[in-house]
């Protein structure tokens, strides 16, 4: 009789083990990213390259204007939207309600981290013109937020897709798109490289601890149509 339930809830655990994880490798992460000077060393170094190459490759930096601009406050949010009205649309509200909880409440983590860490950006003169945050740096919230928007897309649309090659390739297209919005905000000298492993780390933990949540209150099914 038991046997239902334990599978019903199996989900759920994988998923808060998920977050566990990922919160303790951010701490850990996080002390070694205030306690080395190696890597801030190594942060400064690659500001520097990159801020050599400026005017070297347009093309390239063209592409890492869009990235960001993708995985920035607006676009984010335009995700969010999009996303809980398309499960409104399609008569799952109460995950519709729980995709914009996610976003809204994860761009308040990721201020009061800034604020508790209280990093500084890149120097002005490193950063590439379009750059122009003044709040603190560490962990970024570019790398956060594109993780956890792209992160409710691709659960999803990962149900959707019965076949593995085609999952393989919807999974690898938006890890790469979430790579690549980090790669660009440190191409573009908005955030130290360490900002954004602390980012993505942060993310990991928060989207993996809401999937948890929503699991476990809904343990019934597992399906999002």
């Amino acid at each position: 009789m038991n046997t239902p339930r334990i599978a019903m809830q199996r989900p759920y655990l994988v998923f808060a083990a998920l977050a566990g994880l990922f919160a303790v490798l951010f701490a850990a992460w996080s002390f070694v990213v205030f306690s080395q000077p190696s890597i801030a060393a190594f942060d400064l170094h690659l500001a520097e390259t990159f801020a050599q190459q400026r005017d070297r490759a347009p093309l390239i930096r063209w592409l890492m204007i869009v990235a960001t601009m993708s995985g920035g406050v607006r676009g984010n949010m335009v995700l969010a939207l999009g996303g809980a009205f398309w499960m409104w649309r399609h008569h799952r509200r109460r995950f519709a309600l729980a995709w914009l909880v996610i976003a809204i409440g994860g761009g308040l983590i990721i201020l009061e981290m800034k604020e508790v860490f209280g990093r500084d950006r890149p120097p002005i003169g490193l950063r590439d013109a379009i750059v122009t945050q003044e709040n603190e740096s560490y962990p970024s919230g570019h790398a956060m937020g594109s993780l956890v928007g792209y992160g409710m897309v691709g659960f999803v649309l990962l149900q959707r897709v019965k076949n593995w090659p085609g999952r393989l390739a919807l999974g690898g297209a938006l890890v790469s798109w979430v790579i690549l919005i980090g790669v660009s905000r440190v191409y573009l000298r908005a955030h130290w490289l360490s900002d954004i492993i602390g980012g993505w780390l942060l993310g990991l933990a928060y989207v993996d601890a809401c999937l948890a949540i929503y699991f476990f209150r809904k343990p019934e099914t597992h399906a999002v149509n």
